[in-house]
């Protein structure tokens, strides 16, 4: 399991851009890591130090997130005050073109129903800011669907953000379960 040191080479390889060089050293100290699909679907991992290849939380004014794992029943917490938004959680991909199959599995949530304020399953394009081409919006409302990763989009931000919501009581939930896979592809079913 990558600790700080680890954490740090990866984010500062992913900084300079050096994309495949980054995800043969996550590779290397996470074993069974797929760069085909998205990575701890399920939020059982229990790491410290979290690389951009990791599920990365996001805490700001009148958001609050905890990824809380458990080795069976691992899930992420989230609960968002009226009138505030952004990103929740997010995870950087290397996925393929291809059409992708993907799964969210909510509970305990207000709101989630489309067109509810979670942002919509989508791989669109949004300003090279950060370096990344394209970001991956879900909508998490239980069930599947399938996005199409296109051939000039190497890598990919996953993110799940919500939009400010008039909603007196904001919003909250717990997710727990994440997923994108190639169509064609079995299921992993651990990290």
């Amino acid at each position: 399991m990558p600790n700080a040191a680890s954490v740090t080479l990866i984010n500062r390889l992913l900084a300079a851009r050096l994309f495949d060089d980054a995800w043969t050293y996550y590779a290397a100290t996470r074993p069974g890591s797929d760069r085909r699909q998205s990575r701890d679907p399920a939020f059982r991992s229990a790491v410290e130090a979290r690389s951009a290849f990791d599920w990365t939380a996001a805490n700001s004014i009148g958001v609050s997130t905890a990824i809380l794992p458990d080795a069976t029943n691992g899930l992420f917490d989230f609960t968002v005050s009226m009138g505030n938004g952004g990103t929740l959680l997010q995870q950087l991909q290397m996925l393929p073109p291809a059409t992708m199959f993907s799964k969210g599995i909510v509970s305990g949530s207000n709101s989630l129903c489309a067109p509810g304020p979670i942002g919509l399953y989508a791989a669109k394009p949004v300003a090279k800011s950060g370096g990344w081409n394209y970001r991956i919006h879900l909508r998490l409302a239980a069930g599947s669907r399938t996005i199409r990763v296109p051939a000039n989009c190497p890598v990919q931000m996953l993110a799940l953000v919500a939009r400010s919501s008039g909603d007196i009581d904001g919003v909250s939930g717990q997710i727990n379960r994440i997923l994108i896979r190639p169509v064609h592809a079995p299921a992993r079913t651990a990290s």
